[in-house]
Parts: structure tokens; sequence; C-alpha cells
């Protein structure tokens, strides 16, 4: 009898008449062992004898081929195994009471425009029209998605002057809500109807009923201006005879590209300035005239003296420039690399960029990189909104009713929106118990939109196409501004970008208020809110102080490319 399982099967073997296998050697015995994966972080290994002298060297070498390679500014989160069911983000409570807060009882409530003295088509007060111009001034015309606001530059002066439009106090009082109305006639105090998305449908449309409503819009805009300039400086002006431009600022980027939109601009912006100076009344058919006229005019050979020089400048091309005209004294050899974010109603607009000046005492700045993307309020108000409906007809099926409203209030999002201060205030008499804070709809909106865009594709792509080192980027100053600042989830980032990113301590941002520049003439402008003119402060007179301030940018970031430059703290 085998007396082990050895002899058993020596014994099987035998009897089947086989001859036993040749000895295996085990792998453990001829190869290292692989070893189950562990998250604890190993310890670096002694280089050995094969290895460069210095891993540093290796990594220059691959910084500067490609520096995203070794790098991600996302942090990699744990894996975390199933373990069921997970547990839901929420709860949410609902009463028979609870009804969608998003009502504006002063959206179509007809405006108190401060009243002027003329109708505002008359472009110069000299008592010979016809003699050569002698005087330049620019009408700066910031064409925004819940406002317009307007400032005219006069450089024979050094001063620029902001147009107030409604019978209001503070900045409310230089705010235009980007709203039209008609009767028979266009008007921008009421009608029996209302146009209230005008720069979104223009941008996002082209149909030609949204480029008659902004040339409307734009035309009487002008004539206030115009004859409140007038009416104020009448002793300023009687003597000139005036020769205009007339800046207006552009989105960065577009749905239809840059130069499709600067066309269109410049073709709505000059028939706009027609229909403000030829039309005794503002109408379709004198709107539609006026386009007409442009298209012609725009076609000759030969500019029309008696038109204005049309401008079309990026508006974050015009806020930088209002941001370093505002600057006090201004230190040649400092660093001078500054961060611009500007928070609209539609987009957010940021821009990394360097200032010097001329020994002639013009302005020079250099971006680096620029990001636009539609992280503004608008778009966090959609976020929000989005979250309820599914949070009602989800979890609360008993007050689906309460979907429609909110349903309506998304599809009919325009400039006059009104955007509820936090993410639960949008339904009365509700209570949200949340079980995983990181689901909450706003905390996402800035971890995985706002502040990526600021940081990284502003921040951090700097620093990858090389244009910047670490040690430019580490506390550069940081200037928030915009109407979205306004708002309790924008100023979050105030104490959000002061802090260190964990994994990328260099990448750190110091927020500071716009100055405001002493040549600005503002009645009643608090100091805080200055940043809401900026754009139209910086259309009225940068042309004049930088020259072609596109053509500098672009010019600056071709030598900059060419050169293939580190930007640092030494550059003047």
């Amino acid at each position: 009898m085998a007396k082990n399982l050895g002899d058993i099967i020596k014994k099987a073997f035998k009897e089947a008449g086989v001859d036993l296998p040749k000895k295996v050697t085990s792998p453990q015995t001829t190869a290292k062992q692989s070893k189950p994966h562990k998250s604890k972080r190993k310890n670096p290994q002694r280089h050995s004898a094969d290895q460069p002298a210095n891993i540093h060297a290796l990594s220059k070498v691959v910084s500067k081929t490609h520096r995203s390679s070794v790098y991600s500014p996302a942090k990699s989160k744990p894996h975390v195994a199933d373990t069921g069911p997970s547990t839901p983000a929420y709860t949410l409570t609902l009463s028979v009471a609870s009804c969608a807060a998003l009502d504006d009882p002063n959206a179509n409530k007809a405006l108190e425009i401060i009243s002027v003295k003329g109708d505002g088509r008359v472009t110069t007060l000299h008592k010979s029209p016809n003699c050569l111009p002698d005087y330049e001034l620019t009408l700066g015309f910031d064409f925004g998605t819940s406002s317009t606001k307007v400032v005219i530059g006069d450089p024979q002066q050094d001063k620029a002057f902001a147009i107030p439009f409604l019978e209001a106090n503070g900045i409310e009082r230089y705010l235009l809500p980007g709203r039209l109305f008609r009767d028979r006639n266009y008007s921008l105090v009421k009608g029996k109807e209302s146009f209230r998305d005008l720069k979104l449908a223009l941008m996002g449309s082209k149909d030609d009923k949204h480029r008659e409503h902004v040339v409307a819009f734009m035309a009487l805009a002008i004539r206030h201006a115009r004859a409140w300039l007038f009416e104020s400086y009448e002793t300023l002006y009687s003597d000139k005879h005036i020769f205009w431009n007339f800046a207006v600022g552009m989105p960065s980027k577009g749905p239809r590209g840059g130069e499709a939109i600067k066309d269109m601009l410049e073709l709505l912006a000059l028939a706009a300035w027609i229909a403000s100076t030829d039309a005794e009344i503002i109408d379709s058919s004198s709107v539609q005239n006026a386009i007409f006229r442009a298209t012609t005019e725009r076609t000759k050979s030969t500019p029309n003296p008696e038109l204005p020089n049309i401008l079309i400048h990026p508006e974050v091309n015009a806020q930088i420039y209002s941001f370093i005209s505002g600057m006090g004294a201004f230190d040649p050899k400092g660093r001078n690399v500054y961060l611009l974010v500007d928070i609209g109603a539609g987009t957010i607009d940021t821009s990394l960029f360097h200032v010097n000046r001329s020994a002639g005492g013009r302005w020079n700045f250099t971006p680096f990189t620029s990001e636009v993307e539609f992280n503004g309020a608008i778009n966090l108000h959609r976020s929000r909104m989005n979250w309820w409906m599914k949070a009602v007809l989800e979890h609360q099926a008993c007050r689906k009713d309460l979907a429609v409203p909110l349903e309506r209030a998304l599809l009919n999002m325009d400039c006059c929106t009104r955007v509820p201060p936090t993410h639960d205030d949008y339904v009365t008499d509700s209570e949200i118990q949340w079980t995983r804070p990181d689901e909450h709809p706003d905390d996402k909106f800035m971890s995985k939109r706002v502040r990526p865009q600021i940081l990284d594709k502003t921040c951090i792509e700097a620093w990858r196409l090389r244009r910047l080192e670490k040690e430019d980027i580490y506390g550069v100053p940081a200037f928030l501004c915009g109407g979205g600042m306004r708002m309790p989830f924008y100023k979050k980032l105030l104490t959000i970008l002061d802090r260190r990113e964990q994994n990328a301590s260099w990448v750190h941002v110091k927020p500071q208020r716009m100055p405001v520049p002493e040549r600005l003439e503002a009645k009643g402008l608090p100091a805080v809110d200055y940043d809401r003119l900026s754009v139209a402060y910086g259309l009225s007179l940068m042309e004049s102080e930088t020259g072609s301030a596109d053509e500098l940018v672009a010019r600056n970031t071709e030598k900059m490319m060419r050169d293939d430059l580190y930007i640092s703290k030494e550059m003047t």
C-alpha cells in the first residue's frame, strides 16, 4: 500500500505505462514574483550605475518637450469599492405651500430714463458744421448681456465721461438694461412688445430681426449719450468741430468665429450710428434703411468724413487697458504679470498678461493665455434650474406641478432674468439635507468649471506653454470684476483663489481690487463698482494711448511665440 501521495502517483503512472514528467522548476525560483498593488507610496530607489546621475536633468528634458506630460492639475481620487447601492446624495422635503421663487416683479417695469435736452441726433455743436474736424472723441460702447455701459473719451482733455442712463443711485445709474420696447416705434422706456435677449439672440442666430433690434437699441443709446454730453459740457464743446470714433467691444470667442463676429459688429455699429443721425424716429423702416446704407458705405474705397471711424476691440483687451491706465506708480523693472477675471452674465473671461511701458509713454500688454467659457451667472442659474427640475421629478413626484414654472423659467432666461442668491432660494418652503456635500450643484459648478478655467486653463496653461515660470505665477495679482462678482457664489473666489493648490503650491493668486482711473468722471459711482464700467472706459481711450491695441497684442504674442521666451520677473 502506498504510504504517501507521491507513491500513489508513481504507481498510477507505472500501471498506465507512462513515464513520469521531468521536474518543473517553480517560476518563483527563476523570476521575481509580482506583488499585489498597494496604494502606499514606495520609497525612491537608489540610482544604479546605468541610471542618470541627476533625475532632475531628465525631468527638465521632458518638460521642455511637453510639460503637461509630467504634471496634471487634477488630483487623482482613490478608488472606492462598490459595497452595494450608493447612499443618496440628498433628501428633499417640500410642502403643499412650496412654490418657485423666480418671478421678478420689475422685469417689465418701464425704465426711468434721465431726461436730456435735445434728441441727440447732432454730432457736433460747432456753428459751421462744414468746416474740417479739429477735435476727436471716442464713444466706448460695452454691449453686455445684461446691460450696456457707455463712456465717452476725450484724449485732448485727458478725460473720460461715464454716461448716466437711469434715475437711480450708484452704479445702477450707469447701467442701461439690455432690453428694447416697441409700439410703432422703438423705445428704451416702454412699449407693447419687449425684446429682452438682445446680445444672446444676436450671437446665437443669423436672423435679420435680431440685427434690427440691436441696431435700434444701439441707435437710441447713442442718441442719449450724445445729448447728455452736449447738455452737460456745452461750454467745452460749443466751438469744437468733432470727429467721432465709435468703439464697440466684442467677445474674445464666439460660436461663429472672431472674424465673423467682428465683421457683423462693424456693420451693425455703422448702421446704428447712421440711424441715430438720419432718422427722426427709430422704427423698423428707418433701421432697415440704415443697415442698407451702412452696407453700401462699407464697399466704398474712400471713407465718408461725415461718418465715424468704427473700432471693434475684444472686450478683454479693453479691460486690460482699463486696468493698466488706472495704475499709479509703475515699476518698469517689476514682474508686472497680472490675472484678470471678468465674470459676466453669460461668460467668464480670463487673461494672464504682462504689462510694460515704452519710453514714449505708451502702454504695452502681452497676453500669455486667455480663455472665455460659458460659466457666467446665467449659466450658473441654468445649472441650478436643471438640478431642481430633476430633483422634484425624481424625489417629489407628488409636487411635479413645480416642474412647470421651473421649466418655463429655464426656457425664458434672458438678460433680465432674476438669479436667486443661493441654490436653496429657488423654491420656497423647501429643505435639503445633504449626505454627500460633494454632489452639491454649486460645488460641482465651481470645482469642475469655474476654478479649472481660472487656475488650470489660464495660469497653469501659461506654464505648460513655456511662457511663464512657476515663480512668475506664484502670488500673481488677480483682479476679479464684472457683475457676477456681486453674487455670493462668485464671491467665494476671493477665498478659493487665495489658497495654495495642494498638489501645486506655486499656483497661487492674490485677489485685488481694480484701481479707478483719475481721468474717469462718473458722479456718484462707488469705487468698488468701477469694474462694471471698465470695458467701456477702456474702449473710449485705448486707441489713443496704445495705437491699435489689437495689432499690438498680436505683434507681442507673435514675437513671444517666435522667440520661445520665458517671461520672467526680469522682463521689462
